[in-house]
């Protein structure tokens, strides 16, 4: 709770000095915000006995453990290089950096959250804010119609969510996951579970399935992608989809536990599978790199899916913050360069990116990283993911692994199609590609981190060792 209560300082704070003055003169206060929150959340993942933290939980309402507080620090710190990365300086009125710092608030929230009315709460302060985002571009066609799906279909989706809440109520008698899990727990011993209970469970997964843009809720995505301003997208790509996961997994794997049954399971790798082939086959018939990675960005939302099938929930959760941290950090690189590439120019297509190797080896450099960790190839922290995903599901679901190999194939093509026009590809422009020092600073920072953990990926097994045992 300290870090939301620092991060919304600061962004009201952001707000009214901003007032018309640029982007710039206001980047600082947020950054100070941001890695304000930063340090008191890693202080309280070595050290989480804090009475004012303690005092700040609401009697229950919000639970922030070592999972939730991982997450925090993962969401913190990809907003902090969005923020760094993807300001305007000439800009006036700092209501979008404004807006982001504020929707991440609600990612927090959704990743401690230990009422389901914080979790609606959570899910609603993240998704508003994107609305105003998607649609910032008045005078953009495609902006203004990508704000008006994202708010249909959320609108829609988080209709479907209350009432999946409502009837999870009417079977339980409590909206505490704490009560929630007690329940359940006595409901399967007994084989007493309702009917009511089971449609709420489906009905909240839809709400989920719609905002990490999973198979068949994923139709929203590539549209509003590819309409949306660039950092409103890489906002939506990572500290969306990643806050997501985390209230979904949260929801089922703490307080509907108990309810994991074979044909949930089943129900829940189906999903994982479609959208595994369907979003890198989609993909790989696209040019436009926003819906190249939106289609990109449904297949990673069902690799991240399977995470949610082992028994053992603490290593499914630790295995989802591998893989999320993995495609955030690519994401980032991929949009800040493309955000680069085409500042001064209305192409959205891969030959944006043709004969990156010859006017800036930086540039080049981090892409390949980026989509070769996204791939899934050793030494990069993707590499490291997927195999820790791979093995922890082969157990008990061996078909599943089988689909996500293939999907991993069928990705690979996709994800080389960037390299080869950055290496292979002979420019069609006489305008080489500039990085301001803030991106520079972003893109080196995202590809040493994807290395040196895919390098050492053991150094992720001993942290978790350390603080779980």
């Amino acid at each position: 709770m300290i870090a939301i209560i620092i991060l919304f300082i600061s962004a009201v704070i952001g707000l009214f000095v901003g007032i018309n003055k640029t982007e710039k003169s206001v980047i600082s206060i947020l950054l100070a915000g941001v890695c304000a929150a930063i340090g008191i959340s890693i202080y309280q993942l070595v050290s989480p006995e804090m009475t004012l933290e303690k005092e700040l939980s609401g009697e229950g309402m919000m639970y922030f453990d070592f999972s939730s507080r991982l997450f925090t620090i993962i969401l913190l710190v990809i907003l902090g290089l969005i923020l760094l990365a993807f300001q305007e300086n000439k800009q006036k009125g700092t209501d979008i950096l404004g807006l982001l710092v504020l929707s991440t608030c609600g990612g927090i929230i959704l990743s401690g959250f230990g009422h389901v009315v914080m979790m609606f709460l959570g899910i609603e302060i993240l998704s508003i804010p994107l609305y105003v985002l998607a649609g910032s571009q008045k005078l953009n066609k495609n902006s203004n119609e990508a704000a008006m799906k994202y708010f249909l279909m959320g609108a829609f989706s988080t209709a479907i969510l209350l009432m999946g809440c409502a009837l999870i109520y009417g079977g339980i008698g409590s909206l505490y996951l704490v009560d929630i899990f007690r329940n359940t727990e006595m409901m399967g011993h007994m084989h007493l579970s309702t009917p009511m209970l089971k449609g709420g469970t489906i009905l909240v997964a839809i709400g989920f399935l719609f905002k990490i843009a999973a198979v068949p809720f994923h139709f929203w995505s590539p549209d509003v992608y590819d309409g949306s301003p660039n950092r409103a997208t890489v906002f939506m790509a990572t500290i969306v989809k990643f806050a997501a996961f985390a209230g979904f997994m949260r929801m089922l794997n703490v307080g509907l536990v108990n309810l994991k049954e074979s044909n949930w399971l089943f129900a829940i790798g189906i999903i994982s599978a479609i959208s595994i082939l369907w979003g890198n086959l989609a993909a790989l018939s696209h040019k436009n790199i926003k819906r190249i990675l939106a289609y990109s960005g449904i297949a990673q939302a069902g690799y991240m899916l399977m995470s949610f099938l082992p028994q053992n929930t603490s290593n499914g959760v630790w295995v989802l913050i591998t893989y999320g941290l993995a495609y955030t950090l690519a994401s980032v690189i991929i949009f800040t360069l493309f955000s680069a590439a085409s500042k001064n120019s209305q192409n959205n297509d891969l030959s944006i990116f043709n004969g990156l190797a010859k006017n800036n080896k930086l540039a080049t450099f981090a892409i390949i990283v980026a989509m070769l960790s996204t791939a899934g190839i050793p030494l990069t922290l993707g590499f490291a993911a997927k195999y820790a995903l791979f093995s922890l599901v082969f157990i008990s679901h061996k078909w599943l692994v089988i689909v996500a190999l293939l999907g991993s194939f069928i990705g690979v093509a996709v994800y080389f199609k960037f390299i080869r026009a950055a290496v292979l590809e002979d420019s069609t422009s006489n305008e080489p590609l500039v990085l301001n020092m803030a991106q520079k600073i972003v893109v080196l920072f995202c590809t040493i981190a994807i290395l040196i953990l895919g390098i050492m990926p053991l150094f992720i097994q001993n942290v978790k060792d350390y603080f779980i045992h």
